[in-house]
């Protein structure tokens, strides 16, 4: 039998543990971004939607949503990261979007 760079499902419990918490930080940190910003976000990152259906969607201009996508990248980035560095790993932390204001996007943010 060949080695198809794949591995049964339970092969690596320690790996499977480290994903399913940084999974659930990640949904945890979405979870608490503002309605807007996490609505714009969700459909990008987990739906797909373009920009220009997320503005149509959600009656905002396009230039909105790549400014709402790009905080909640970060927000949730900076969520994850402070959890880590607190050892915070199911415990849930405030998440801070007040330094957020005055983000700007990059073309991987919105990717």
């Amino acid at each position: 039998m060949g080695y198809t760079g794949q591995q049964a499902y339970g092969a690596d419990p320690l790996g499977e543990a480290v994903s399913h918490e940084e999974f659930s930080l990640f949904c945890e940190a979405t979870r608490l971004l503002p309605a807007q910003c996490r609505r714009a976000f969700v459909l990008k990152k987990v739906y797909g939607y373009s920009r220009r259906e997320i503005a149509e969607h959600m009656g905002v201009s396009e230039n909105t949503v790549q400014t709402q996508i790009a905080r909640g990248m970060k927000a949730c980035l900076q969520f994850m990261e402070r959890c880590e560095r607190e050892g915070k790993g199911g415990q849930v932390v405030e998440l801070n979007t007040s330094s957020l204001s005055s983000t700007r996007a990059s073309k991987d943010d919105l990717a």
